[in-house]
């Protein structure tokens, strides 16, 4: 079972112009929402009130917003799916919201306290002009940006270069004309570009193979602030950009690492704070028992492992007794036994080897592993002083690579099933492609 808490965060000063002569100033986090089911945080430009989408339940979400000094909430929408944007007006007298349910959704905007809430066309991501007269939007599978005008109506549309399937987020700059945008590839890269309203500059900012989220134009325009995945973790990073062109002119830095965080994250219009959502995932071993027949069968379960970490791939005891499981618990990941009736726990092999059965008197456990190509499956004693291979199967690239992690079998230990990934690419050459090159 998957267990998301996700709790707001504020993040306090980490932006504050430090001078040499001074000590740095420390980053402080603070714990604003203690729902356990908030996401999408965004905080008001003059950072006194924060607004995030509570969704305990999922059907009927809710949007609140909290006071930051006397912690006072209020619903301010709700009846909606909400998802990808939840962002401030540039004066913070209004927040705007992507929802809806079935087919029909759009952009809804809603005064800080409530009330009367104004509809405007969909798109799944959206940022607004600094004076909020406009407001930039995207598709995912676009490759334009459009930019509406609220009062007139009038739209005009940037056409975007590149080579990419996927936008995922956009922001508009406070300071200047330019607008950041996210992309992603077939081949599962990322890349953050910035580009001048008018569609005449066009540069890509950073490109990466590990997944980005929430691109960040900084409070002057001068830098670009996002998300880089790293494990179950993100890092905060930052690159300066020249506010009058958008070119990158020092490398990247890291400026928060190892952080909880959830893919969104907001600042204030000085800087000074910044709010995201803190996410705890974790994976625990629950015990499912059929009790009766017919009828009076009832389903009874009980929950084995409390942690904040993964449990993985279990595999029960031939009496019903025992679990043994992958567990990554520090410093020793690797192979686990769990007692059904009790909370003791044993631990029998530092390896990245997934449990696969048992044998059938009980004191064995079977496991997999896969390295460099090769599939090794081994058995160890329960009491964890004996290992002995069962089989080495080395696959050549041609043939493909095991998933060790789904291996299955009989119980006596004789025949063992897996699946084997394969890829296969050749080089093709087409002729005349183009008719005008003839």
């Amino acid at each position: 079972m998957l267990i998301a808490i996700a709790a707001l965060i504020l993040l306090s000063v980490f932006l504050i112009k430090r001078l040499s002569l001074r000590k740095p100033i420390l980053p402080t986090h603070k714990q604003i929402v203690f729902t356990g089911n908030a996401y999408l945080p965004a905080i008001s430009p003059d950072g006194k009130f924060i607004a995030y989408v509570n969704h305990e339940n999922y059907d009927e979400q809710k949007v609140m917003i909290q006071d930051i000094v006397n912690g006072q909430e209020i619903e301010v929408f709700s009846g909606q799916e909400f998802s990808y944007e939840l962002r401030w007006l540039p004066d913070g007298s209004e927040l705007s919201v992507c929802g809806g349910k079935d087919d029909d959704w759009a952009i809804f905007v809603v005064t800080r306290l409530g009330g009367t809430v104004r509809r405007l066309k969909y798109a799944p991501y959206f940022a607004w002009s600094p004076d909020g007269s406009q407001i930039a939007k995207i598709w995912m599978a676009s490759k334009e940006i459009t930019i509406t005008n609220e009062s007139s109506g009038e739209t005009t549309s940037i056409p975007l270069k590149g080579s990419f399937t996927f936008i995922k987020g956009i922001d508009w700059s406070p300071a200047n004309n330019f607008l950041l945008f996210l992309t992603s590839d077939d081949e599962e890269r990322y890349a953050i570009w910035a580009i001048s309203t008018d569609g005449t500059t066009q540069r890509m900012v950073v490109e990466d193979d590990v997944p980005l989220f929430s691109p960040r134009w900084s409070p002057r325009g001068d830098a670009i602030y996002y998300f880089r995945r790293k494990g179950l973790l993100k890092d905060l990073w930052k690159i300066p950009v020249s506010s009058d062109t958008g070119n990158p002119i020092k490398p990247a830095s890291l400026v928060l690492s190892d952080l909880q965080a959830g893919d969104f994250f907001t600042f204030t219009s000085e800087g000074t704070k910044m709010l995201y959502t803190r996410e705890i995932r974790s994976s625990n071993l629950w015990l499912a028992t059929i009790e009766g027949s017919g009828k009076d069968q009832k389903v009874k379960t009980k929950q084995l492992t409390r942690s904040t970490l993964w449990n993985k791939y279990p595999s029960i005891s031939p009496d019903g007794k025992k679990v043994a499981v992958y567990w990554n618990r520090r410093p020793s990941r690797g192979l686990w036994v769990f007692p059904i009736e009790d909370s003791s726990q044993a631990f029998l092999l530092k390896e990245n080897a997934y449990p696969v059965g048992w044998s059938a008197d009980g004191k064995w456990i079977y496991a997999a592993e896969e390295i460099s190509g090769t599939l090794k499956i081994f058995k160890i004693s329960i009491k964890g002083n004996q290992t002995k291979i069962i089989l080495t199967i080395p696959f050549t690239l041609e043939q493909g690579w095991p998933k060790y992690e789904y291996v299955s079998m009989i119980p006596d230990g004789k025949k063992f099933v897996f699946p084997v990934y394969k890829y296969h690419s050749d080089v093709w050459m087409v002729e005349n492609f183009d008719q005008e090159m003839r």
